[in-house]
């Protein structure tokens, strides 16, 4: 597993992103880099409405569990549903 740099000027459209965001992007040769490296280009968040995943399987993880209940978290979606 490596590490692909992102520029926020290379992907003016991008907005806020999160750690663990989902995203789908396509990989340029970076001409600003002296090593002839590469970069993320296009990157968009793949951030879906809660009703479009109903009956999905969706991974995710635990965020907290008490006693008989608890919540989970996903890339996938945004806020407390």
């Amino acid at each position: 597993i490596g590490d692909l740099f992102v520029h926020a000027k290379s992907n003016a459209q991008l907005g806020q992103l999160g750690s663990g965001d989902p995203v789908q992007f396509e990989i340029a040769k970076d001409d600003t880099n002296a090593a002839g490296g590469c970069h993320a280009i296009n990157v968009q968040v793949m951030k879906e409405e809660l009703s479009a995943m109903v009956g999905q399987t969706v991974t995710g993880w635990v965020k907290s569990f008490k006693d008989s209940w608890g919540l989970l978290n996903s890339g996938r979606f945004d806020g407390d549903v």
